[in-house]
């Protein structure tokens, strides 16, 4: 809405308008919003009520909901991520003693991440955990992510996801996406190495035989054979959390050095902890959503 307003002024006997214009903005004048990816703002906004864990690494190696500050950190800086600053990891990793995620026993629950790392241990069995629950003194914890980077040659592409919890009768329950016929049984997970970003996520359901599965680049990848678990999921204390590592890394503890247990070489950004189960929906949303910054 404008509105035009006209003067007159006499100068050496001229008349001269002069005109004022004040401009009065109404909506469609105004700089449209972005629009929502799969029904949302932004990528906080996914299952905002069942967030309870979320490092964002914009500057701060601070876990973003509770405030709470590293307790130990090894090779590790800043850079730029996926969305504004990302961690980068060159063989080490970094370790949060105060109890972190909200994971209870036998609740459902969703972490994701995006990762960059390349297969790099040739000859090695090497494996790259970037979220590990610690439980207690064990090296598996209640949850560990990770990725076998020493399963693939270096130059290769594609990556082998693994995520692992500790069950009700004190064993290990897994999902491993590279066993059986592919296409079929997994997918292959696409897009291995340095300057290539993969958004990995895994989810447990209590309510479908405790199913495990994993998600990478908002498309279910774990195998199929290994999804319905059966043996619950059981929370042992104390959540602490490693990111980019593993329980024996960390200074101090007791537990034993093993060979495949890396420190990890890559990067890490927008770890998020969610005690539910991500819709396949909110999964394809929060890809979509976090691959545009937003």
């Amino acid at each position: 809405m404008k509105k035009n307003k006209f003067y007159y002024f006499l100068i050496s006997g001229l008349a001269i308008s002069v005109i004022s214009i004040s401009a009065c903005k109404e909506k469609d004048d105004e700089d449209p919003k972005l629009p929502t990816i799969g029904g949302f703002n932004n990528s906080n906004e996914v299952a905002a009520a069942n967030l309870k864990a979320h490092w964002t690494f914009d500057g701060t190696y601070q876990e973003d909901i509770t405030k709470t500050a590293e307790t130990q950190k090894v090779n590790s800086s800043f850079v730029p991520g996926i969305k504004g600053q990302a961690v980068s990891l060159n063989e080490g990793f970094i370790y949060y003693k105060k109890d972190l995620g909200k994971l209870t026993t036998g609740g459902a629950f969703t972490i994701s991440s995006w990762i960059q790392v390349a297969n790099n241990q040739v000859g090695v069995n090497g494996a790259r955990a970037y979220f590990q629950s610690m439980g207690g003194n064990e090296l598996f914890g209640n949850v560990t992510c990770m990725l076998e980077t020493g399963q693939n040659r270096p130059g290769s592409d594609s990556l082998v996801a693994k995520a692992l919890y500790r069950d009700a009768n004190g064993g290990l329950q897994d999902q491993l996406n590279n066993f059986g016929d592919v296409g079929v049984d997994y997918q292959v997970i696409k897009g291995a190495g340095q300057n290539k970003w993969i958004q990995l996520i895994t989810t447990y359901n209590p309510l479908d035989s405790n199913r495990l599965q994993i998600y990478a680049n908002g498309v279910q990848v774990g195998n199929k054979k290994f999804a319905a678990r059966g043996s619950s999921f059981k929370f042992n204390s104390p959540n602490e959390v490693v990111i980019g590592g593993w329980a024996n890394l960390v200074q101090g503890t007791t537990l034993p050095p093993e060979g495949f247990t890396l420190p990890f070489l890559g990067k890490i950004d927008e770890v998020r902890v969610f005690d539910k189960l991500l819709s396949q929906t909110e999964i394809k949303a929060l890809y979509d959503i976090e691959l545009v910054g937003r």
